[in-house]
């Protein structure tokens, strides 16, 4: 699991998680996160911050963090070696007019015909937003600068991520 919020009212998401799942902390988030989960935890120093870089030189790894836990997830698998990642639900779009999933809590719609448009994973355009679009360039942006761990999107839908091979989730399961 990880977490990157600032705000402690964001703990209460960790409350019901099984303790053998380890906790990720960005080094920003809540501090109380990572010393009241009552699991395993690290914390995550992000490039390009200046404190995080400060203390990172003890003997800390840096990560590159993108604004998002899909980021900082990304990020700690293509280091810690992993040699192909598959994304999953990572559509970066208003699909179906929703801003979340189906089935999380706080769901809500947004207004389609002012949305912002981007690049549809099958063609055509979806809607989108910018903070979105900026994911998207992230994570285009870094699977051109990591060939060493192959991106697959296997999210089925949403915004198109250039740079990065496409395949149903079952082809990415049962033939990955």
């Amino acid at each position: 699991v990880v977490h990157i919020d600032p705000q402690i009212k964001t703990f209460g998401h960790l409350k019901d998680i099984n303790e053998d799942i380890p906790l990720l902390v960005l080094s920003t988030a809540f501090e109380g996160c990572a010393r009241l989960y009552p699991g395993r935890s690290y914390i995550i120093y992000q490039e390009g911050f200046n404190l995080a870089e400060q203390e990172a030189v003890k003997g800390y790894n840096l990560y590159e963090t993108g604004g998002s836990v899909s980021c900082v997830a990304l990020e700690v698998a293509c280091k810690l070696g992993a040699g192909e990642v598959v994304l999953v639900g990572l559509d970066l779009a208003y699909t179906d007019g929703l801003a979340h999933a189906k089935g999380v809590s706080k769901q809500k719609t947004s207004d389609l015909e002012n949305a912002y448009k981007v690049k549809g994973y099958y063609g055509g355009e979806v809607a989108s937003t910018l903070v979105f679009e900026g994911f998207i360039n992230w994570f285009s942006d870094y699977a051109k600068r990591h060939k060493e761990c192959r991106i697959i999107n296997a999210t089925e839908g949403g915004a198109d991520i250039p740079g990065i091979d496409k395949c149903s989730f079952k082809e990415a399961i049962f033939n990955g």
